[in-house]
């Protein structure tokens, strides 16, 4: 249903509308349009879809002349990641977000989650996360001050191996590639070992002008894996776990 109240130029719109605009849609519960101001407000499962980017949220109020405008209890969908926040800001090009959540897990409750302070997406550009912590489960593992990453190809960064062997059982090997800035880039891993454990770390790669460096670190809590030719087992699981830390690096200058 659509009503338009002639004296004030404004749009009404209740039943669920489908509204397509320039280069989005807009799909919620109830929404508004004040024509003179170009001033756009939605309630209820409100969506916003430009065919890259999907932002959902409970209440939206967009400037459409000023490109601006803010959506609470916000979900944001780039695939493949997702994220949350309390509300998402759009300032001209760009949307930002504080207390974010992101993940490119699909579980409800997902393996892992980063968190970041703020967060500014250029949509088919660049993300820029501040402040961020990487979760495994509910365990921080690492800390980053800034990271950007460039939204091109969102997969190329990320390596999954599955395996199988004797002695650690199944197991898949997850690692992603980043990079800050122009000089510092290098890999996160997160893996699973059905019979040793959890194990996360990173590498980093620094390359200044006149040098070369790189440090590795990696840590598992496991459980010892003992051969028992008899019942097939490779660990005994009432035996405590134990901390496995790895910490290199090499440095070179000119």
């Amino acid at each position: 249903r659509m009503v338009y109240h002639s004296r004030t130029r404004v749009i009404e719109a209740t039943g669920r509308p489908h509204l397509p605009y320039l280069y989005y849609t807009l799909d919620a519960d109830e929404v508004t349009y004040d024509i003179d101001p170009g001033l756009i407000t939605a309630s209820g499962n409100v969506v916003m879809d430009d065919g890259q980017m999907v932002i959902s949220g409970s209440d939206l109020a967009y400037d459409n002349q000023g490109r601006s405008g803010i959506i609470k209890n916000s979900r944001t969908t780039v695939l493949p990641w997702r994220f949350r926040a309390e509300e998402t800001v759009r300032r001209g090009p760009r949307w930002d977000a504080d207390n974010v959540y992101m993940t490119t897990c699909d579980r409800e409750d997902p393996h892992y989650e980063i968190w970041a302070s703020s967060a500014t997406l250029y949509p088919n550009s660049r993300l820029v996360l501040r402040n961020l912590v990487l979760y495994a489960g509910r365990v921080p593992v690492f800390y980053f001050p800034i990271y950007t990453r460039l939204l091109k190809d969102p997969w190329e960064r990320w390596h999954i191996r599955p395996g199988y062997n004797k002695r650690e059982g199944t197991f898949v090997k997850v690692s992603y590639d980043y990079d800050v800035g122009e000089n510092l880039e290098g890999s996160l891993y997160a893996d699973y070992f059905q019979r040793r454990g959890i194990g996360t770390g990173l590498d980093a790669r620094w390359t200044p002008k006149h040098g070369r460096h790189y440090l590795y670190f990696y840590h598992i809590g496991e459980k010892p894996i003992l051969s028992n030719d008899q019942t097939g087992k490779y660990y005994n699981p009432e035996l405590p776990r134990s901390d496995n830390w790895k910490l290199y690096g090499t440095a070179w200058q000119e």
